[in-house]
C-alpha cells in the first residue's frame, strides 16, 4: 500500500524588502504545503493538496509610479492565501492528462482602485475553479497544454473581481539541443 503513496511536505520563510528613494518596507511570512497522491492503478492517480502562501505588495503597488499615473499605498498589507486542491491524473503513451478542482481564500487581497488609480486591501477574496492539463514527451520534444476556468469574487460583496481572468491557458513546446533548453510558450 505505501509504495502507491506519494507525499510532499514544504515549510518556507519569505522576507521581502521594497525600497524607494526615501522609504523601505519589510514584509515576511511563514508558509506550508502538504500534498498526497495515491496510485489507484499504474495509470490512474488521485491527488490532494492543502497549503498556505503569501504575496507581499510589489513596489508599483506601494510607491507612486508617475509614468503609469498610479499613486502608491504604503499601508498595504500582504495577501495571505489558504488553498485546497483535489485532482486526478491519467497516464497514456502520449502523455499525462490531469484535472484539478481548486478553492482558495485570500485575506487582505490587493486590488486596483480605479477612481484614484491606486491599490487597496479589499478583505476576503474567494476563488473556485478547475484546471486541466496535458503534458508529455515525444522524440525529445516536450509539450504542455493547460486551461483554467475560475470565479474569483469579493466574498464581502459577491462581486466578481476586476482585472482577473475567468479563463486562461497556455501551450508550451520545447527541446534540448546542444545542452541548451529551447522552448516557446503562449
Amino acid at each position: 500500500m505505501y509504495e502507491k503513496l506519494d507525499y510532499q511536505i514544504n515549510l518556507r520563510h519569505d522576507q521581502v524588502k521594497s525600497k524607494s528613494t526615501s522609504t523601505s518596507i519589510d514584509k515576511s511570512a511563514n508558509t506550508w504545503l502538504l500534498g498526497l497522491g495515491y496510485l489507484l492503478t499504474e495509470k490512474f492517480k488521485l491527488t490532494g493538496l492543502v497549503s498556505t502562501s503569501f504575496r507581499a505588495p510589489n513596489t508599483a503597488e506601494l510607491f507612486d509610479v508617475p509614468a503609469w499615473g498610479t499613486t502608491g499605498n504604503l499601508n498595504l498589507k500582504p495577501e495571505e492565501h489558504k488553498g485546497l486542491e483535489l485532482g486526478a491524473s491519467y497516464a497514456t503513451e502520449l502523455g499525462t492528462l490531469r484535472l484539478v478542482r481548486f478553492e482558495s481564500k485570500t485575506t487582505n487581497a490587493i486590488a486596483y482602485k480605479s477612481g484614484t488609480p491606486s491599490y487597496e486591501n479589499i478583505g476576503l477574496v474567494e476563488n473556485k475553479g478547475y484546471e486541466t492539463g496535458f503534458s508529455g514527451v515525444s522524440n525529445g520534444w516536450v509539450y504542455k497544454l493547460s486551461a483554467v476556468h475560475q470565479d474569483p469574487i469579493n466574498a464581502q460583496t459577491g462581486a466578481r473581481l476586476a482585472r482577473r481572468a475567468r479563463e486562461y491557458g497556455s501551450i508550451y513546446v520545447g527541446k534540448t539541443l546542444l545542452g541548451i533548453d529551447w522552448g516557446t510558450q503562449i
